[in-house]
């Protein structure tokens, strides 16, 4: 009966410890989706600049604040629109790193609660085959089991029940 009981409690522990590895695993995923998505915010950034330094550029080319026409406004609208178009590719990375690793914490959370309600359910199985090596050596740790007539006439199941 003791190995029985040590038995489940090393499938407790394990099944603990593999749900606290799987969290783990969970916050490291969106430490480092945080960190992909600061990676393309930056970058956002960085197009950003480096768009108004031509903006910048053009307009001082063609001469000065008024209205850019002609080639120059041509070249303006399209640096324009190319810069607006990485922009936004860039911020869009950074929300999908962010839901990409919000998505992998969750299935690695998920797996976690799995493997801690197997252990549960493997320590359940455990008792019940300790349960059943008892009845069947018989309460007395003989090797009668639970259906042979004892002296009395009743058997050890009988005997020994508590119901």
């Amino acid at each position: 009966m003791v190995s029985t009981i040590t038995k489940m409690f090393g499938q407790g522990v394990a099944g603990e410890a593999a749900q606290q590895q799987y969290n783990a695993q969970a916050a490291q995923a969106e430490l480092a989706g945080r960190s992909q998505a600061i990676q393309y915010k930056t970058q956002a950034a960085g197009i950003l600049r480096n768009l108004n330094e031509t903006i910048a550029t053009i307009t001082a080319r063609a001469g000065g604040t008024g209205g850019v026409g002609g080639s120059a406004g041509a070249l303006l609208r399209n640096v324009s629109g190319q810069g607006g178009a990485e922009y936004a590719t860039s911020i869009d990375n950074a929300t999908l790193a962010l839901a990409g690793a919000q998505t992998q914490a969750a299935i690695y959370r998920y797996s976690g609660k799995v493997a801690k309600l197997t252990s549960q359910i493997q320590m359940a199985g455990t008792a019940f085959e300790g349960i059943e090596k008892a009845m069947t050596m018989g309460a007395g740790g003989t090797d009668q089991g639970p259906n042979v007539q004892g002296p009395d006439n009743r058997s050890n199941f009988q005997k020994y029940a508590f119901l």
